[in-house]
Formats: C-alpha cells, sequence, structure tokens
C-alpha cells in the first residue's frame, strides 16, 4: 500500500498524542498492567482510541496509515511506554497528594515526576480539522469528584450566568436592510439578523438565567489538589487566577423544568480577541455523568451554530482553546448539571488571567460579533 500523501500524514501525526492518550486511558480502564496484554488487545485499544479521536474532528480527517499492521510495534512501543508513565505520574500525584492533605498545602517543594505525553496542541491552527479541544477521561476518580461537589456547601458568591442574547439592529442598519426586503418577515430575518454582526451597528441585551448559577469555591485545599491534576494536561507556564479565585462551580437548578434548563447558551469566546490571548485555555471538570458543552467549528463560516454536542463524562476533564466558540448547556435527557470551570492564561500576573469590565466582572466576548474566526 502506498504511503499517505503529505496533508494525511500531517492530520495523523497532529492527531497521534490524542490517539495514543485515548489507548492508555483504554487500557487502564481494564488493566493494572500490560503485561501479557495481546496484540489484539493493542489493536481494539488502536481502533477504539481513533474512533474517539474521530468523534472530535470530522470523521475523514483521520486516516490510518496502512491499517494497524504497517505499525503495529510501533504502536506497541509506544502505548507502553505512555501507559508506564501514566502509572508513574500516578506515583508521583499519590506522594503530592499525601503532603499536602498531611496540612502542607502551601509553599511544598515540587515533586519530581516522569514528564507524561505532551499536552495536545490545542491552538494548532495549521491542521485545519483541530476541533480547539481535547477531552481526558478518567482524570479524577470518583471519591475526588464527591470531595468536589461536597464544595458547593461553602461556595461563594452565586450569580446567574448569561443564557441568553437578544439583537437588535441600530436604526441605521434597519433602514439600510429593509430596503433589500421584498418577501416580508422571513426575508427580514434572513438579511437583517446575517450570523455575524458588526458591533457599530448592533445592539444586545444579555438575558440571565434563572437555573444556570456560578459560584467561587475558596478552598486552599482542593486549588492544589486540582492544579496537581491539571499540571500534565496544560502547557507548562500555565498561570491560574489568585488563590480562592482558581476554581468557579456551575450548576444547573433540578426544580427547572427541563425543556428551560437544557437550552445552551449563544455561542461566545472567554477571552478578548488578540495576540495576547491567543494562547490562554478554559478548563472544564465534570462533576456528574451528563456534562455536555456545545462549540462551534472555529473554522467555519459561520460560528454561532453548534457543530457538535461534547460530552464530559463524571471526572474527566475538558480543556479547550481561546479560539473556540462555545457555549454551556444544560444536561442531555437527564436534568441537572455541574461541573468546575477554571480559566488558564501565560506570561501574564495571577490576578490578569481573565480580563474584567468597568465594573469588575468577567467580561463575555460573542461570536456573533466577530467576522473572521480566532485563528
Amino acid at each position: 500500500m502506498p504511503p499517505l500523501p503529505p496533508e494525511q500524514q500531517a492530520r495523523w501525526t497532529g492527531a497521534l498524542p490524542s490517539i495514543v492518550n485515548h489507548a492508555v486511558q483504554f487500557f487502564r480502564r481494564h488493566r493494572a498492567t500490560l503485561d501479557g496484554a495481546t496484540r489484539q488487545e493493542f489493536v481494539a485499544a488502536g481502533l477504539y482510541a481513533v474512533d474517539e479521536v474521530r468523534k472530535e474532528m470530522a470523521p475523514e480527517a483521520l486516516t490510518i496509515p496502512h491499517q494497524w499492521g504497517w505499525s503495529y510495534k510501533r504502536w506497541q512501543v509506544v502505548v507502553r511506554r505512555e501507559f508506564a508513565r501514566a502509572l508513574a505520574n500516578d506515583d508521583a500525584t499519590e506522594g503530592m497528594r499525601t503532603l499536602r492533605e498531611g496540612g502542607e498545602v502551601r509553599g511544598i517543594a515540587p515533586v519530581a515526576h516522569v514528564p507524561a505525553l505532551a499536552p495536545a496542541p490545542y491552538h494548532d491552527t495549521r491542521t485545519r480539522p483541530h476541533p480547539g479541544f481535547v477531552v481526558f477521561e478518567g482524570v479524577f476518580n470518583a471519591a475526588e469528584v464527591d470531595e468536589l461537589r461536597d464544595a458547593r456547601r461553602t461556595a461563594r458568591h452565586w450569580e446567574s450566568l448569561f443564557n441568553g442574547v437578544e439583537w437588535t439592529p441600530t436604526k441605521r442598519t434597519f433602514e439600510r436592510m429593509t430596503k433589500k426586503v421584498k418577501t416580508g418577515k422571513e426575508d427580514f430575518e434572513r438579511i437583517v439578523l446575517p450570523p455575524y454582526k458588526a458591533a457599530t451597528d448592533w445592539k444586545y441585551n444579555i438575558t440571565y438565567s434563572s437555573f444556570r448559577k456560578q459560584a467561587t469555591v475558596d478552598d486552599a485545599t482542593l486549588e492544589a489538589k486540582v492544579i496537581s491534576k491539571l499540571k500534565d494536561l496544560l502547557p507548562a507556564g500555565a498561570v491560574f487566577p489568585p488563590a480562592g479565585n482558581i476554581l468557579s462551580m456551575i450548576i444547573n437548578d433540578e426544580s427547572v423544568p427541563s425543556d428551560v434548563s437544557r437550552e445552551p447558551q449563544p455561542m461566545h469566546y472567554d477571552f478578548p480577541p488578540g495576540a495576547a490571548t491567543a494562547g490562554h485555555l478554559s478548563v472544564l471538570i465534570a462533576l456528574t455523568d451528563h456534562c455536555h458543552l456545545h462549540v462551534a467549528d472555529r473554522w467555519g463560516e459561520d460560528r454561532t451554530k453548534t457543530w457538535k454536542v461534547v460530552h464530559i463524562p463524571k471526572g474527566a476533564v475538558l480543556v479547550f482553546a481561546s479560539s473556540l466558540p462555545h457555549g454551556g448547556m444544560g444536561s442531555v435527557g437527564i436534568d441537572g448539571c455541574e461541573r468546575i470551570h477554571i480559566y488558564v492564561a501565560f506570561n501574564v500576573r495571577p490576578e490578569d488571567v481573565h480580563p474584567k469590565d468597568g465594573e469588575g466582572h468577567q467580561e463575555t466576548f460573542f461570536a456573533a460579533l466577530e467576522r473572521k474566526p480566532r485563528l
């Protein structure tokens, strides 16, 4: 069989770290060791991993080179190596956890650990199918998730999150666009309400949710535990907000009717456009098994529409780029949804991780106001 064309080779190379990570997680759910693992098991893990990565990008974007028989030995070596590194990292994390739970929460010496597989290229703007997000399953075990959920009892500053936005054209825009309308209301909405609005020509009013609420979890021990878990999923040099403001808990009120609480937010970005925030990341930790995020195709023409609904299983971590239009949503088919949201920045002071508006609130940047992709 001839080698892959260069473009497909680039896609495969870019996706390989995520494929290997899925395969390692696959084995860890079923095995404590890879001793005695058969060829069939490695093939099954590989096919499962490729399928999971295909769910994260366009299915046609990933071609397996020469099928698994072509690179079986290489595949086995890579997976075994990363499986061993994952076990070593578990040992190191357990050592850090023991120190922190013993009262040494702040100012402890770093615990040496074996480097894990390099973080996925969240900001890959050259490999067109790269979706700008990666889901890491099984990062937090059931006991750790329960500990995070218990923190809602002492969380502070509960407030409603935005749930929608109403767009209104200015008088000038209205008059200019209505001249083009020929067939009534349907044509009016098609022309006057285009997918992208110029900020100077449109007004908008943000509506806030009666069910989607957020609070701050001010717990130094939990902050330390979460950061230690995330260290291998994030690029080096990640800066978190100031202590006491790192973990934001978001819940969906289960008493609100599901036909309302499952409504997603409009597509938005967490950080402003521009080079200063191009490398920043957002992190979601699912505390229930039915958390979802709807995302747009950051390469697409209309970045206000849902492209994929990403499932984040209980205990999993979703990391996504500042270039990804997204919106929080309630559960799909089940009432209630709880998660932790964390902002990560680079080359800034902790207090500047997330920009604030004039009143000191975190800003929202709507995809509908930006004509070009953030790439």
